[in-house]
């Protein structure tokens, strides 16, 4: 059975045991019946970090930079860490609220005691510049780039980007690139 939000977290309810991606996010997508007994699974940072392979890009000891700190960055951190992926940096705003996503940062820590996971807040340029500039795969989750904001960007500054960086944009909307004027710069 496929769950779609908003019943990711209320799914939660109706299982007995969870896959190892879930655990840490607490949310699942499918529920699989096994032994009379239901387990849950999220499949979301799976199958991005299966796109990605796709690509022929290994993932690893790579390094990774992540704009946002919602949803969808909580279940790319989780699936990346199982992947192998050894040094993660997570730029968001207002890092120094309660975000969810430190919990998930503890945990991975504990878990994966090899890991580097960087919190970095967006307003500090220093910071983001280096981890832009040093990222392997930048992957951006924010909702920058969908409505009505299809014209700004997460990106500071377009130099940062390297040139053998490969780069993930998670936009939901719009379906097609008409509305965006020709050009050759990033919409990251």
């Amino acid at each position: 059975m496929n769950v779609t939000m908003p019943g990711k977290y209320q799914a939660l309810q109706c299982v007995d045991e969870l896959d190892q991606a879930a655990q840490y996010v607490q949310a699942i997508n499918m529920l699989i019946p096994n032994n009379g007994r239901w387990i849950g699974f999220n499949t979301d940072g799976k199958g991005f970090w299966n796109a990605v392979q796709q690509q022929d890009v290994l993932l690893k000891n790579q390094t990774v930079t992540i704009f946002g700190s919602g949803n969808t960055t909580r279940i790319i951190l989780a699936q990346a860490a199982l992947e192998g992926i050894k040094h993660i940096n997570i730029i968001a705003r207002n890092i120094y609220r309660p975000l969810a996503i430190k919990n998930i940062i503890t945990s991975l820590k504990e878990d994966f005691p090899n890991i580097i996971i960087n919190l970095i807040d967006s307003a500090v340029s220093s910071e983001v510049k280096i981890a832009v500039t040093n990222a392997d795969i930048l992957v951006q989750t924010t909702s920058v780039g969908m409505s009505p904001n299809t014209m700004q960007t997460v990106l500071e500054n377009e130099t940062w980007l390297n040139p053998n960086t490969v780069v993930c944009d998670i936009v939901y909307e719009p379906l097609n690139d008409s509305i965006y004027p020709t050009s050759t710069t990033p919409r990251l």
